[in-house]
């Protein structure tokens, strides 16, 4: 889920006022489960700024769509994912042979 950067400053003011996650998700209409994960994923030594946020969550980004391009360059590679995931595969136990 996205947050503008006027939701982003909304958390850390609300969180420099001492409110809680729940309050500060029902403060900006978001889903508490969203603030939690926005404030795990984004801080910086403890501390949430909404530029550096939104710098971090733009890089995450940023290498997912890296690492879809190198799954799209290599035919065998993607065979194989295909393959696996129609056979209901769990990404974390793929170790590949010989790709």
């Amino acid at each position: 889920m996205y947050l503008t950067i006027e939701e982003r400053e909304l958390i850390m003011i609300y969180l420099a006022q001492n409110k809680s996650k729940r309050e500060i998700a029902r403060l900006i209409w978001r889903s508490h489960t969203t603030v939690n994960n926005k404030i795990k994923n984004n801080s910086v030594r403890g501390k949430y700024n909404p530029s550096k946020a939104k710098h971090k969550a733009y890089v995450r980004r940023l290498h997912a769509k890296k690492n879809l391009k190198k799954i799209r360059c290599n035919n065998k590679l993607e065979e194989h994912i295909y393959e696996k995931i129609q056979d209901d595969w769990k990404c974390e136990l793929f170790k590949p042979d010989g790709l």
